[in-house]
């Protein structure tokens, strides 16, 4: 019997291609399914490198880091979790075929804005004060620049006031030369009324030994005047440089102050007239004083060589010696008519002890009795800050500036904290040297400029202490000297008093005092006499001040200085410190491969489940889909 079998042939097509359609469609989803596990995967792979950050950092610094030894350990461990994915893909079957590190960050990177950003990121949720807002940070920062400004003006021209001290220091060796040319000339004159020759040509070699000085003493003065008057234009240009960051008021006190200067060398040039006629003056007596001499001599040798013809004979040495005499009292006396000199040495003396102290030796000074500064020596271990340029510059704005410096006080140490091994953590962010101390002398010095700026500043605005400063003037000038030395005298005291007061207020800061900002009369404590006693007793006295309860205290100035310095060099320095203190409990720590951003890549071939063709291959002759995924995660 015959069968057709057109209809069974016909469905069986009609039913194959109704599967393959299903299959395919269930391929197709797959193939999504695959697409979207694989992101997964890698995203979650991701999160599983990032989960092992340096757990040390984050629980003293509350820093997220990475630490990894080479990229190829980063790769390696990446595939390992995106393994755990591949072997539990169940429908979304797939090889890895490989990953890349497309791209990864260090914390160092970027000049340290890796490192702010997360700063301020743990900021935001910290519970914390700043010690001034947003809207006074910009006016903060021109005040601070204002008081380096002012103390490195008043230092400069200070300088000058001392110049000025050695001009008067100059005349007044030349008047003590020409006050001892009186004396000898008066025992000169005696000799010769005496008729004792041999005394005479005695005190004749002192006179001339002391006109011959003469033209020395007036050439070191003329000089010390020209270098003067040089110097005085050369620290005019350099006010008119720093003059940019003050403000109109004290840049008017200030020109006040230092057009003093100009009527000082006004002065100077009509004295000067004076001593340059001392030259030709002290040529004349010389060749006098020789000539007298020589006569002198010849008397002397008659006088030896005379014999009378009978002894009845009398030589009459008074008319020998008379045309020696009328001779030598054409001897032209010279005198300084002008004004010059200092008259109190002893005042003038401490005020110069107390300068040189404060200047040479701050740091011995200023810390308590009782307190020893630490001797610690940073471990200069590759430190981060060495890839920093100045290059980098200032970027980031002022009040996350601020924020950032809030941490610094939160997580750094100081002089005042507990001490341990190396303890000046927010000094060496400041100073950056590689010893506790060299750290706390600039940390130190960088408050005082500031500090006797503006107690500068506050002199110059109170008329009872500018008062105060010409009166001591007038008493080491005395009636004698030149006048235009006075104010520029007391601009030197100004200076001096404005820095011993710094140096009191240091002292309180490291005692753990506090001292205000901008300071009033009556946070004054310190007398113009009193910067005298320094000099004199070599030390600041230590009972000299009350306990301040407003104010900032030493932590807060710290800040301040960190508040004026550039950025990126904060940064890596707090990098330093995060590095050397982690090497304590694992050696060989560089914070340099602490990772904060990771880009990866993963190439992967799904397998087929559906669809499985000879004919569906890639081009490595691999049957499966060729596929990529990439996750990028940052701290």
């Amino acid at each position: 019997m015959k069968v057709k079998g057109q209809i069974t042939v016909f469905l069986s097509m009609t039913i194959m291609c109704i599967c393959g359609l299903m299959f395919g469609i269930l391929e197709s989803a797959r193939l999504e399914g695959i697409r979207c596990y694989l992101q997964t995967a890698v995203h979650s792979s991701m999160d599983s490198l990032f989960s092992g950050y340096h757990r040390d950092i984050w629980n003293q610094y509350r820093i997220l880091v990475r630490e990894y030894r080479t990229e190829e350990e980063l790769k390696d461990e990446f595939e390992k979790y995106l393994r755990t994915y591949k072997d539990a893909a169940g429908w979304y079957a797939m090889d890895i075929k490989k990953t890349d590190l497309e791209e990864i960050s260090h914390i160092t990177d970027h000049g340290g804005r890796n490192l702010e950003k997360q700063v301020l990121d743990y900021m935001k949720f910290g519970v914390w004060n700043l010690d001034f807002q947003e809207d006074t940070a910009e006016d903060l920062k021109k005040e601070l620049k204002e008081a380096a400004a002012t103390k490195r003006i008043a230092d400069q021209y200070s300088k000058e006031t001392g110049k000025a001290v050695k001009l008067e220091q100059a005349v007044e060796r030349l008047d003590q030369c020409l006050e001892r040319q009186k004396e000898l000339y008066k025992e000169a004159q005696n000799h010769l009324e005496d008729l004792d020759g041999s005394g005479f040509l005695d005190k004749g070699k002192k006179l001339l030994k002391e006109l011959k000085k003469i033209p020395g003493l007036v050439d070191n003065y003329e000089e010390k005047a020209d270098e003067l008057r040089r110097e005085l234009e050369e620290s005019r240009q350099y006010y008119i440089a720093e003059s940019k960051d003050l403000t109109s008021s004290s840049r008017s006190m200030l020109e006040a102050e230092i057009g003093k200067y100009d009527s000082y060398i006004m002065e100077e040039g009509e004295r000067r007239k004076e001593i340059a006629g001392l030259k030709s003056i002290a040529e004349q007596n010389m060749d006098l004083v020789e000539a007298v001499m020589e006569e002198a001599e010849a008397v002397e040798q008659y006088i030896s060589e005379w014999e009378g013809e009978d002894e009845e004979d009398e030589l009459d040495e008074e008319a020998l010696w008379r045309p020696v005499q009328r001779h030598f009292e054409r001897f032209k006396q010279a005198e300084l008519l002008c004004a010059h000199g200092t008259a109190d040495k002893e005042k003038q003396s401490f005020l110069e002890q107390t300068k040189g102290l404060l200047e040479q030796g701050l740091l011995s000074v200023v810390i308590p009795e009782g307190k020893e500064v630490s001797q610690a020596v940073l471990p200069n271990s590759s430190f981060p800050s060495s890839i920093y340029e100045e290059t980098e510059g200032e970027y980031t704005s002022l009040i996350n500036n601020l924020i950032v410096n809030e941490y610094c006080g939160m997580f750094f140490s100081d002089f005042l904290d507990e001490e341990k091994e190396v303890q000046y953590e927010l000094e060496y962010l400041i100073g950056g040297k590689l010893t506790d101390r060299e750290n706390l002398s600039i940390a130190v010095g960088d408050i005082f400029l500031i500090r006797e700026g503006l107690n500068f500043l506050h002199i110059l605005s109170d008329k009872e202490k500018r008062q105060a400063a010409v009166q001591l003037a007038e008493v080491i000038v005395g009636a004698s000297g030149l006048a235009p030395l006075v104010p520029i005298m007391a601009f030197l005291i100004m200076n001096v008093w404005a820095a011993a007061e710094a140096a009191y207020d240091i002292k309180s800061l490291l005692s753990g005092e506090k001292i205000p900002l901008i300071k009033t009369a009556e946070d004054w404590k310190l007398g113009v006499e009193q910067i005298l006693d320094i000099g004199k007793n070599n030390k600041l006295d230590s009972n000299l001040y009350e306990k301040e309860s407003r104010g900032l205290g030493y932590e807060e100035y710290l800040k301040l200085m960190l508040f004026l310095k550039d950025s990126s060099q904060k940064y890596y320095r707090m990098m330093d410190v995060i590095q050397m203190n982690i090497q304590r409990e694992q050696p060989g720590f560089s914070i340099k491969q602490g990772a904060c951003y990771i880009h990866m890549k993963a190439e992967i071939c799904g397998k087929h489940l559906f669809l499985s063709l000879p004919f569906v291959e890639n081009k490595e002759g691999t049957v499966g889909y060729q596929m990529e995924a990439e996750a990028e995660k940052a701290y």
